[in-house]
């Protein structure tokens, strides 16, 4: 698994987690959401130089 971490990535798994929830279905590890939120991951974003 890629452990890099972008916002793209992580907006994206977040969206899949939140479609497969209300479909009932789940998903491997690496696709769930972030338990506590993504306010949990405490990650600073910042425009590119």
């Amino acid at each position: 698994m890629d452990t890099d971490l972008t916002r793209r990535s992580l907006l994206k798994a977040h969206a899949a987690a939140i479609a497969a929830a209300t479909a009932g279905i789940s998903l491997p590890a690496h696709a769930q959401s972030v338990p506590g939120g993504v306010e949990a991951l405490e990650i600073k974003w910042s425009k590119a130089p």
